[in-house]
């Protein structure tokens, strides 16, 4: 049987949009499962990342139940997300804490230290980016002076989308589009930055490989195969950035 159809998952802050096509563009269908982003206080913003994850599978489901979407024929899986959701998970790939999203705005005090100690000039050079709460590196920095015991159990840090090809695939990736959410990727080279990681401290190894976004990373697991309906092998992207991709 022909393999043509592709699918597209987008990790949305309101919701997990997915979609399929045909190898020429054409629409077979497209689901969309809403989450809650949870606020216990002014300057927190989380979510659960296992929404995201039932989310996906709700949908890729309803694609094959109402849409006429044929498992067999599905030729790769990429996924997109919104962008820095700062989530540390253990070897398994399963969270110790909610996502920490880029509406998060607890690490306001990090971002100050940072100012002080290393310098907005430095954090552009790198990165291409200004110093926010927003982005991952204060929110690892405010998961280590608050949690200290979640920080410390980590394996790696993930993003959205990367959480999400670490369910269908397992494996730990970071696509090359997302990684200008933290300081310490160069976007010139397109990789982590020994130096910025040696100046903030960050221990190389919590965070995953990078890939380009078109990169095949990995191929969908037996047992995503039987939480989203799917057959194992499927080819699963890198992905990238949900507003990039749009």
């Amino acid at each position: 049987m022909e393999r043509d159809i592709l699918i597209g998952i987008d990790i949305g802050t309101s919701g997990c949009k997915t979609a399929a096509y045909t190898i020429d563009g054409s629409v077979l269908g497209t689901v969309t499962e809403a989450y809650n982003v949870n606020r216990r206080t002014a300057l927190e913003a989380e979510q659960d990342a296992e929404d995201w994850w039932n989310a996906v599978c709700l949908n890729i489901q309803r694609l094959i139940n109402e849409s006429g979407v044929d498992p067999k024929r599905v030729m790769a899986i990429g996924v997109v997300g919104h962008s820095w959701a700062t989530l540390p998970v253990n070897r398994d790939g399963r969270p110790l804490h909610p996502a920490m999203l880029w509406l998060d705005r607890r690490a306001l005090s990090e971002c100050e230290k940072i100012r002080e100690d290393i310098g907005e000039d430095y954090v552009l050079s790198v990165s291409g980016n200004r110093i926010d709460p927003a982005y991952c590196v204060p929110k690892m920095m405010w998961l280590q002076n608050h949690k200290p015991d979640v920080y410390k159990s980590a394996y790696k840090f993930l993003q959205s989308n990367s959480y999400i090809v670490q369910r269908l695939t397992g494996e730990f990736t970071q696509d090359a589009s997302q990684g200008y959410g933290y300081y310490v990727f160069d976007i010139e080279k397109r990789d982590w930055s020994e130096e910025a990681l040696e100046i903030f401290q960050i221990d190389s190894d919590l965070l995953p490989a990078v890939f380009e976004s078109d990169t095949v990373v990995g191929q969908l697991t037996r047992q995503a195969a039987e939480a989203t309906g799917l057959v194992p092998g499927i080819p699963v992207i890198a992905g990238g950035v949900d507003c990039a991709a749009a």
